[in-house]
């Protein structure tokens, strides 16, 4: 979210299961002071509700503005309650902005893990929060006691964020996601019209002997939509690509972004792809939406990763309309003669990879993500409705976008010098055209630099 008069409350609850600790971790961000007025929300009055343990912690910090819990959890059913007040001590009203909470997959099948009202009602974006007013809110956790096996998780962490902002001159109508690296929701607040914009993220820039290669850039795509009061919505912001050397995984951007690899040698530098940014009515990240397409309602592709390579360097294809947009061809300066490069991804299939050598291949793109590394030397494809093929010695494809739901209308997609729409008859392919604008602040039209974001907007 944007830190524009918005506090931010952050739960990250670190689990150990099986005679070890379970700890977790509440914290709001900062007071604002404003003209004549403060913006003030922070924690007060925690309280064990009920619980089925002994040994459990909590301690504040900075100013009521974190709170940490440590709770050991040792077999199938045990559980805490917690109540703890968010309370708004400002001058100024405050609304919940939007709320995320990410289980990893490895937890999922064991822990509940739940936020709501103290009795019992849900959290929903918009709620409002008077000035000097509170809220109980509970905290329950449980190992849960069904489970068909008992395993011990240690190091694992769950994440949750509470955004709380500040009404604007605009209203309580514009809701803006940025990069959490973790999914985040949207409980539609009233009946209407929405104005849907997201941006992907672009890819892994390089440098190598004053060589420099350039991620591709995110995509961007908007629609208008209906949405019905009440309904919950999922929002994955993509994270960026980054760069690295030696023979290790270089993690892709957050939702898609294909990993890469480098070389043990100072002078190869390989990048990762950046991740889609997507909003759809179903959970998860986009790759694990492929037999739930009908839930998605609007994708914007992110940039594949580039290379540089001693004289040599490649960028990556930006994240694309219906198409994303092929790798760069290996720049000038270049003693190699490797003509062929990876594709980016369309709205049917992933990007093709690109071997520069045998037994040296880039992987190809697939359903919500870039194509990995195989092998070394390699950079990662951008992730998207369809993901763009990774390359060998090489930059990477981008990914595609997506405004395909029948629902979304006004619908266009742009993205840096990227193949346009023909096909008028195709709903999902009539409106993509190509831009040279870039920029790292989410603007309307323009192609991504950085991480991804998203913006929703209430019309009418």
């Amino acid at each position: 979210m944007k830190n524009r008069n918005i506090v931010i409350i952050v739960l990250i609850l670190s689990i150990s299961i099986g005679f070890a600790v379970l700890s977790s971790t509440l914290s709001i961000g900062s007071n604002i002071t404003l003209a004549d007025a403060s913006f003030d929300v922070h924690f007060d009055n925690v309280e064990k509700v009920s619980s089925s343990i002994e040994n459990d912690t909590y301690t504040y910090q900075d100013n009521n503005t974190v709170l940490n819990f440590n709770v050991s959890l040792d077999k199938p059913g045990d559980y805490v309650d917690y109540k703890v007040y968010v309370v708004n001590a400002g001058t100024i009203d405050a609304y919940l902005d939007s709320i995320s909470i990410n289980i990893p997959q490895a937890a999922q099948d064991y822990i509940t893990y739940t936020i709501t009202y103290n009795n019992g009602t849900n959290l929903t974006t918009g709620d409002l929060l008077k000035k000097g007013t509170d809220k109980p809110l509970k905290l329950h956790i449980e190992y849960k006691y069904d489970v068909n096996n008992f395993i011990s998780l240690e190091n694992t962490t769950i994440t949750a964020v509470l955004s709380y902002k500040q009404p604007s001159q605009k209203g309580e109508n514009v809701w803006e996601f940025d990069y959490q690296e973790a999914e985040q929701t949207f409980t539609v607040p009233k009946t209407g019209t929405y104005k849907l914009e997201v941006w992907g993220a672009s890819g892994g820039n390089t440098t190598s002997n004053n060589k420099n290669g350039t991620g591709g850039y995110g995509g961007y795509a908007v629609g208008t939509i209906q949405l019905t009061r009440g309904n919950t919505y999922y929002i994955n912001v993509g994270g960026k690509g980054t760069s690295g050397r030696a023979e290790k995984v270089i993690v892709g951007g957050y939702n898609g972004g294909g990993n890469a690899t480098g070389v043990d040698t100072a002078a190869v530098f390989s990048g990762s792809g950046g991740g889609a940014t997507h909003i759809a009515s179903k959970a998860g990240q986009l790759k694990t939406l492929e037999k739930y397409k009908e839930s998605i309602l609007i994708v914007a592709g992110g940039g594949g990763g580039s290379i540089a390579y001693y004289n040599y360097w490649a960028d990556g294809g930006s994240g694309g309309g219906y198409i994303g947009c092929n790798a760069g061809e290996i720049g000038y300066g270049s003693s190699y003669n490797w003509q062929g490069i990876s594709t980016g991804g369309t709205q049917t299939s992933g990007g093709v990879g690109y071997s520069s050598v045998a037994n040296v291949a880039g992987e190809n793109g697939s359903f919500g993500r870039g194509g990995d590394y195989i092998g070394v030397r390699t950079s990662g494809g951008g992730g998207g409705y369809y993901g763009g093929g990774a390359s060998s010695r090489q930059g990477s494809g981008g990914g595609s976008g997506y405004i395909g739901n029948p629902n979304l209308t006004s619908k266009i997609m742009y993205c840096y010098n990227c193949q346009e729409s023909t096909e008028e008859a195709d709903e999902t392919h009539i409106k993509t055209r190509t831009t040279t604008n870039v920029s790292e602040t989410p603007t309307s039209n323009y192609a991504k630099l950085g991480n991804g974001y998203a913006k929703i907007t209430y019309i009418e």
